[in-house]
């Protein structure tokens, strides 16, 4: 399971040396980096992005955080990276905010005031200390949170959910035929079956750039197990076999919810 890691700071040029401090931990590896983005929250209280990650998947992870944030902040229309992928994975509040939970994006409202600079980061770390010492040397205030699967688990539910509702619409409209309440019924069928197909898009598009995250990640692990030192080597295995358990989890809810919502859409 990776890890959301937010420093704030209040000026331009430390958070570009925070983004210097975690690409030299990668090298040693003290972490694994997936992406950072640079942000500025403006005195008018809307976030700017200053700098993109480099990473190819916007859809899911830093993308996503990145989204919320924007959605809480506010921002110029079109510029997030995840603002798109939010309203893409859900269409609820809840779904558009990610991998993050409510609390944890509270806390960086709180803590990061018009003109301060946050560095969004995901990583896997074994110890926080390496981070933390490195941003409070720069002065930074350091916030973090376990990446979250619960949107994927939402969209398990919802496919369960929606599957059941069509079952007994079906049901009901059979045993009113005779009251000639069919067209009603029929309506209520149609908006039912509309909004698990909109679920199972949406889960296959999660699921595709869930499977693109997972190899961006294992080629960012491999890339750094070459350079490592020995002693390094098996943290970084063991990077990649969580990684893997994760990813594994995450794409088994996913498909779950798919073939779910393609059973429940067949006449």
């Amino acid at each position: 399971m990776s890890t959301f890691v937010v420093s704030i700071f209040s000026s331009e040029a430390k958070a570009y040396d925070a983004v210097r401090a975690f690409n030299e931990l990668h090298m040693e590896g003290s972490i694994s980096l997936y992406d950072t983005t640079v942000v500025k929250r403006q005195e008018g209280g809307w976030l700017e992005i200053k700098q993109r990650g480099s990473g190819a998947i916007e859809a899911t992870g830093l993308g996503t955080l990145v989204g919320a944030l924007l959605g809480i902040f506010g921002g110029p229309a079109g510029v997030a990276i995840g603002a798109a992928a939010g309203t893409a994975v859900g269409g609820t509040t809840a779904l558009a905010r990610g991998d993050a939970s409510d609390e944890f994006l509270e806390d960086i409202s709180k803590k990061m005031k018009p003109g301060d600079y946050a560095v969004l980061a995901e990583v896997s770390e074994k110890w926080t200390a390496p981070v933390d010492t490195r941003i409070q040397q720069l002065g930074g205030t350091v916030l973090r949170e376990k990446r979250s699967d619960y949107v994927d688990a939402m969209m398990e539910k919802r496919a369960e959910a929606f599957k059941a509702e069509i079952e007994d619409r079906k049901q009901e409209r059979a045993a009113r035929k005779a009251e000639r309440m069919e067209g009603r019924l029929d309506d209520y069928l149609f908006e039912a079956r509309e909004r698990l197909e909109r679920v199972a898009n949406r889960a296959h598009d999660r699921l595709d750039n869930t499977k693109a995250e997972l190899q961006q990640k294992l080629d960012a692990l491999e890339e750094q197990s070459k350079k490592a030192k020995p002693e390094v080597k098996k943290q970084i295995e063991q990077r990649i076999a969580d990684i893997r358990k994760d990813f594994t989890e995450r794409e088994r809810k996913l498909s779950h919810a798919y073939e779910l919502a393609q059973q429940a859409l067949q006449p």
